[in-house]
């Protein structure tokens, strides 16, 4: 009986588990990573993409930005990064957008 019963709710943990980290990787922390690891670099004063953190930009703007799925100085920068990554910092943009409820910087 007893193991009747994990064979049963062994597939309930395995699904279980595969929804509670399914959108785990995604998240504004790592978006944050992202823009620090791969913008900042280029977008500071004395850069090449000039100075440009989250907050200079809206939210519609940062989505017609991605809408591209270019970027005009870096062509394929994007293809460098995971679908994870790319979904992160554009989850982190869109967080720190001028016009966000909570604007920060990146640090």
């Amino acid at each position: 009986m007893a193991r009747s019963l994990r064979i049963a709710f062994l597939p309930l943990l395995l699904l279980s588990l595969a929804l509670g980290t399914a959108g785990a990787a995604v998240n504004v922390k790592v978006g944050k990573e992202v823009f620090q690891n791969n913008c900042r670099t280029c977008h500071t004063a004395s850069g090449e993409g000039g100075n440009l953190s989250p907050a200079e930009k809206t939210r519609a703007q940062w989505r017609r930005f991605f809408k591209k799925s270019e970027h005009p100085g870096q062509p394929g920068i994007f293809k460098q990064l995971s679908e994870e990554d790319t979904k992160s910092l554009r989850l982190f943009l869109d967080h720190n957008a001028a016009d966000a409820d909570h604007a920060e910087t990146c640090g």
